[in-house]
């Protein structure tokens, strides 16, 4: 993991190692560092922001949503004019059964990324 993360984690751990294992807060601190650490720091991709792949695959996943397609490609469309990954988040929000989590691995898909999914 890069060193400022790093930094972060091992503070994390102090406070973790501080707190009384009873409380709330531990389970939160623990699986925070848990996080961290199960992440793949080391493995990159090169996104591919071709919007027309991106309709393509989305359209292809998912029938309907057409107002949240939209939105996810003007996204990627903004990420490739501006070519920064600063920027705002997309935030999928809803009930259990919505297709969230289907979204998200189209989207991953769409821009080849690939897509941890933490239980």
């Amino acid at each position: 993991m890069p060193e400022r993360i790093e930094n972060v984690a091992l503070k994390e751990l102090d406070r973790y190692e501080k707190v009384p294992q009873t409380s709330a807060e531990s389970s939160v601190i623990r699986n925070y560092i848990e996080w961290l650490v199960s992440l793949p720091w080391t493995n990159e991709t090169t996104d591919n922001l071709e919007i027309n792949r991106a309709e393509r695959i989305l359209n292809e996943d998912h029938y309907g949503l057409d107002k949240v397609k939209e939105r996810v490609l003007e996204y990627l469309s903004v990420q490739k004019l501006t070519n920064s990954i600063k920027g705002p988040i997309l935030c999928l929000v809803g009930p259990p059964g919505v297709g969230k989590t289907s979204l998200a691995k189209s989207i991953a898909r769409a821009i080849n990324r690939h897509l941890l999914e933490h239980r």
